[in-house]
């Protein structure tokens, strides 16, 4: 709601509601909110005439918006349908839970049953943990020896054609491979496991090969940018006649300990690849070209290019671990 308005009133009452909910977390969010609109659309007319023009119509405005309860379900509906049974369910299926049973008595609560309690921890875990990191980019001469030394080591499957240099910050590996990849991550002589990982993009489906990414593992500051999600946008523009003109924007919005950390990492990695992942799975490699302070970064590409649909749902299920309290 707060990206969606300019209105100062507005941002200042949100931004009110949003701090005194954080000191009561059972607070029903809409029913202060909307005592909160109410409370504050009753002024004075001392109090009104100390106003300029621009914030008397923008109060004229939300006193309108208030007695319609334009704001309250608006609210209501954009948590409801951004948050629905279908998101929950996806997640717990890709986690591999079982047998659960998802109930949503109002818009804004969820009640999930499990089989047993190998299920529910499983659950615990899945909102505990990132949906999307973010990691720097490892330096071009540190990659080429850990991917020099990978490949020597293991010769054989480079030979076999198995195991190939992807001739850019990747490497390829055979999909069917008997052998999991993660078995010759874990053998592996070449890595200091504290602080390089490897990423795969399984995108296209059609592939012989996946490619597999090795990057530096997420610090402090970058698993904080992650927590620090709190909201998104989404635009699509679409021309059947230039396929060039499909295109997606998600826009994703942090808090304000997640803007300070946003500059920071972004600062620190100007005219550098930074890359994005859900867990092991690489999303997307952007550069960096200036400093990132508004506390917000985009996701763009072509639908028909990009997989947004999944990207989007990464998206809105980390804003959603970030937004509840679980009991």
């Amino acid at each position: 709601m707060k990206q969606r308005t300019d209105n100062a009133f507005v941002l200042n009452l949100i931004n009110e509601a949003d701090s005194l909910a954080l000191k009561n977390l059972k607070e029903n969010y809409s029913v202060l909110l909307d005592s909160l609109l109410k409370k504050k659309s009753n002024l004075s007319n001392e109090e009104l005439s100390k106003m300029s023009e621009k914030d008397q119509k923008d109060f004229d405005s939300l006193k309108v918006a208030i007695q319609n309860n334009y704001f309250l379900d608006l609210f209501k509906k954009m948590v409801d349908v951004n948050f629905d049974n279908e998101l929950i369910k996806t997640n717990f299926e890709k986690a591999g839970l079982k047998n659960f049973e998802i109930v949503k008595p109002d818009y804004n609560l969820f009640q999930f049953t499990f089989i047993d309690y190998k299920n529910y921890l499983k659950a615990k875990n899945l909102f505990n943990e990132n949906s999307i990191s973010f990691h720097e980019a490892l330096e071009s001469e540190d990659l080429e020896k850990l991917k020099n030394c990978f490949l020597k080591e293991n010769k054989k499957l480079v030979q076999e054609n198995y195991l190939k240099d992807g001739k850019d910050n990747y490497i390829l590996f055979y999909d069917n491979h008997p052998i999991a990849f993660q078995e010759l991550y874990n053998s592996s002589k070449c890595f200091d496991f504290k602080k390089v990982i490897y990423l795969e993009n399984i995108k296209n489906k059609d592939a012989v090969y996946t490619k597999i990414y090795l990057v530096k593992k997420s610090n402090k500051i970058e698993e904080n940018l992650s927590k620090s999600l709190n909201g998104f946008d989404v635009d699509f523009k679409q021309n059947p006649n230039v396929y060039k003109e499909n295109t997606f924007k998600i826009s994703v919005y942090l808090d304000e300990i997640g803007k300070q950390n946003l500059k920071t990492f972004s600062t620190e990695n100007i005219g550098k690849q930074i890359i994005i992942s859900n867990k092991n799975q690489f999303i997307l490699a952007p550069a960096i070209s200036n400093s990132l302070n508004n506390g917000m970064f985009l996701f763009t590409g072509n639908l028909f290019d990009a997989d947004w649909q999944d990207l989007l749902q990464i998206v809105t299920f980390q804003v959603f671990k970030n937004s509840v309290t679980i009991e």
